[in-house]
């Protein structure tokens, strides 16, 4: 409604829901929509024509479940996955190979597919660990999911246990996004 106005009292606008329903819906901290909610957006807007994307970026600690969480998700949107991106790079699964070229080339198109992904897609999900408050405002999300589950990873193949001053700055950033986010009104959403 807030965004666009014109279609506010629109028959194909106005959905009766319960009230249970309704909380699924929205996210009362921020007033904002829940994932579901923009998925239902999404639906309704491509079935009368109407032009809309929305960028989230999914952020958390190594084996905090982004990837899955973007794969439950996902339906008919696009992500970007450093993992799986540099991974057919090399054409091997995600967590299989460790190339470090190919983790450059990755990250290398994580600005390019922000700027370009709203085009082509509805929901956009791009998946990061920790950026820095100068990638994410290059990023310019929509929205942000933060996964806080902590999944044992280190039989991965790729796991590299990182030293604890890493852990920490990759913490700090998580935290200053968030921060970042809430002075800006930016939707986050905590998983």
């Amino acid at each position: 409604r807030d965004k666009y106005p014109e279609y506010e009292l629109e028959r194909w606008n106005c959905i009766a829901v319960s009230d249970e329903t309704h909380e699924l819906l929205h996210i009362r901290a921020t007033n904002g929509l829940s994932p579901l909610g923009w998925e239902l957006l999404f639906e309704t807007a491509e079935k009368n024509n109407i032009p809309i994307s929305r960028l989230f970026l999914v952020i958390g600690m190594p084996g905090s479940g982004k990837t899955t969480y973007v794969k439950q998700h996902l339906r008919n949107g696009l992500a970007f996955d450093l993992d799986h991106l540099s991974a057919a790079f090399r054409l091997s699964k995600p967590h299989e190979d460790t190339s470090a070229s190919a983790r450059k080339m990755a990250a290398s198109m994580v600005i390019p597919f922000a700027r370009n992904a709203r085009r082509f897609a509805g929901l956009v999900y791009l998946i990061r660990t920790a950026p820095t408050i100068d990638e994410f405002q290059e990023i310019s999300p929509d929205a942000v999911i933060i996964c806080n589950h902590r999944f044992n990873i280190s039989k991965r193949k790729d796991y590299q246990k990182v030293s604890k001053a890493r852990e920490e700055e990759m913490q700090q950033n998580i935290d200053y996004i968030r921060g970042f986010c809430r002075d800006n009104n930016i939707d986050v959403i905590e998983v």
